[in-house]
């Protein structure tokens, strides 16, 4: 008997024990459930600086916040869209302003 037939024959054995419950599934058997990763959301971080210093431009926001360019706009654009924040201009350079809730 070689040591593939022989491995072949203990994994049969060990996962009928496992069936019948005298041990515990095997790790091999058991399937992987994954997290699905969700990428954290960035823009509370970004509103915050955006509420504490009114009217600042993207360069200085970009600055403040401790992550990659990539987030940083993903978190702008998802702003604007929500409108929590106001774009406007200064020169070449775009500013943001908080929005105003209505009473």
């Amino acid at each position: 008997m070689d040591e593939i037939r022989l491995g072949k024959l203990m994994l049969k054995y060990e996962r009928e024990q496992a069936i019948l419950n005298k041990r515990p599934p095997l790790p091999c058997d058991l399937r992987v459930r994954l997290k699905e990763y969700k990428p954290p959301d960035r823009t509370k971080d970004v509103l915050h600086h955006i509420n504490a210093h009114n009217g600042i431009t993207t360069k200085q926001l970009f600055e403040k916040v401790n992550f990659s360019y990539e987030d940083f706009q993903a978190a702008l654009r998802t702003l604007v869209k929500r409108g929590q924040v106001l774009v406007g201009q200064q020169g070449r350079s775009k500013i943001y302003f908080p929005m105003v809730k209505g009473r």
